[in-house]
């Protein structure tokens, strides 16, 4: 079953509740392009490169949604379902953009797509490997700057360096250089111009808690006085509006699910307390809505194949907890970014806690 997403910008005021939007076909049921799911071959149609059809009306204009906080959606086609990837907005094509990840059953590949804004679309590349757990984020030129992650399920961590031009993926071979790592974080501090790598973890599987800095040329190993301890799939977003990046979450070790708040402000690390915070939990995705100034946390993972259907708020230092439905998929490691040129964020596919959901989802507050 696969599935695309409406591209029609989301509603920007803010009332008490928020808005998911899901594109779900009915099992069997010809999708909008016309094919069923039996034509559908690895994943994608057989339609070359994949341009894969028009926007559909924004749910979050349609009365049938009744104000819930996710609502149903019609389908067209998608990627395959996925977890581990990495999605980016890029400045460069004003679309976001979705590197590698993992496919059942455990393949990970090497394939590069865009959300244009109406329709899913694969880029060609030329010479990029498969990866999975891999970090992604913007650099100050523009570019998209991913690091680590591995070349298949089992492969040790790397500690290669990629970025994605606009046009194609191409490896930059530059020392010094982070150790190599999985799961780490990586976000772009637009107020210093530098792309922030935290955590993940080595090949021995212990939680790293360095802090790297990219600025456009070299990586610097930043060294500040004060760091969270060593954590791998913490949720990590930049925060524009207070100049400063928030971490939340994580794995630490040995294996320990934390629910800290920490910023770092180019400088240090400083642990923030809030009287109300969601609990313990790994590799859940956190973006950063510059229409409201608030960041948006969806699902993760508190313990094996269990996974969070949650949607926290965080304003500054207070956390909301968003009503959601029980249809609501509970993912963790789910590809989720805001659209800076569409003015929404979406959510594609994820591990449910027994497969790759097959869904895609659109935030949009009301």
């Amino acid at each position: 079953m696969i599935v695309t997403l409406a591209g029609a910008a989301c509603v920007p005021e803010f009332e008490e509740r928020a808005c998911w939007t899901l594109d779900c076909p009915a099992p069997g049921a010809p999708n909008a392009a016309g094919f069923d799911d039996a034509s559908i071959d690895g994943g994608v149609a057989d339609l070359g490169v994949a341009d894969l059809g028009p926007a559909l009306v924004d749910p979050c204009l349609d009365e049938s949604s009744n104000g819930a906080s996710w609502v149903v959606r019609n389908v067209s086609l998608a990627p395959a379902p996925r977890d581990r990837a990495s999605f980016t907005y890029s400045p460069l094509n004003r679309e976001l953009i979705l590197i590698g990840g993992v496919i059942f059953p455990g393949v990970v590949q090497n394939d590069v797509w865009s959300w244009t804004g109406t329709r899913w679309r694969q880029r060609p590349t030329s010479n990029f490997e498969a990866h999975a757990d891999h970090a992604t984020a913007q650099d100050r030129f523009g570019r998209l700057l991913t690091f680590g992650g591995r070349e298949s399920y089992d492969a040790l961590p790397h500690d290669e360096t990629w970025i994605w031009t606009g046009t194609d993926m191409d490896r930059l071979f530059v020392q010094p250089s982070p150790p190599a790592r999985v799961f780490a974080k990586m976000v772009y501090d637009s107020a210093r111009e530098r792309t922030v790598l935290f955590g993940g973890f080595d090949a021995a599987m212990n939680a790293l808690d360095d802090t790297w800095e990219w600025d456009g040329e070299t990586w610097n190993e930043a060294g500040p006085a004060t760091s969270p301890p060593g954590l791998a799939s913490p949720a990590m977003a930049y925060d524009s509006a207070r100049r400063r990046v928030v971490l939340y979450g994580g794995t630490a070790d040995p294996g320990i699910i934390t629910n800290e708040l920490w910023t770092y402000d180019g400088t240090t690390w400083t642990e923030l307390v809030s009287p109300s915070k969601p609990s313990p939990r790994g590799a859940a995705q956190l973006f950063y809505d510059p229409l409201r100034a608030v960041l948006v946390m969806y699902g993760g993972t508190f313990a094996a194949n269990s996974n969070y259907r949650e949607t926290w708020e965080l304003d500054g230092e207070l956390w909301r907890n968003i009503s959601v439905p029980p249809e609501l998929d509970n993912c963790s490691n789910s590809a989720t970014a805001f659209d800076a040129a569409g003015g929404y964020a979406l959510s594609f596919s994820g591990w449910d806690g027994g497969g790759h959901s097959p869904r895609t989802w659109q935030y949009c507050p009301r």
